[in-house]
């Protein structure tokens, strides 16, 4: 009877560690983004972000330049620092990157949950939703 109760427990206990464990880390990667909330944020084509979570850094490119921001990430909470970028103009062109640097410092918190990170603000409003493609 004991030998059940002590097996019950490993097996509870490993299950709580693994549901707390998937959603403490994103792994690096090219995600694309599903949505973002943001006015002027128009999706004329896919965009992709890429994050290496080792590096605490995320970048990517929209329709004229070429980005990177690094992050700080403490349990679901995350902060982003501030993006560089290329400074090209691309006439009617740059609406989409505009609408993304400007929601950057909004995002708060995170959850990573079935190859989907949502960037959430202070409210668990979703912000960016991006999807896992691959590791490259």
């Amino acid at each position: 009877m004991k030998m059940i109760y002590f097996t019950l427990i490993i097996a509870l206990m490993s299950c709580k560690t693994t549901s707390n464990k998937a959603n403490q880390e994103f792994p690096s990667g090219k995600y694309k983004i599903v949505s973002l909330n943001a006015e002027k944020f128009k999706a004329e084509k896919d965009y992709f972000v890429n994050i290496n979570s080792e590096k605490s850094r995320l970048g990517g490119k929209f329709d004229c330049n070429n980005y990177s921001v690094e992050y700080e990430k403490e349990k679901n909470s995350i902060n982003f620092g501030y993006a560089v970028s290329t400074k090209m103009y691309c006439e009617g062109k740059m609406h989409n990157e505009n609408a993304f640097f400007g929601k950057l410092n909004a995002i708060k918190t995170w959850s990573y949950k079935n190859q989907v990170l949502k960037l959430l603000d202070e409210n668990n409003n979703l912000i960016v939703e991006l999807k896992y493609v691959n590791n490259e």
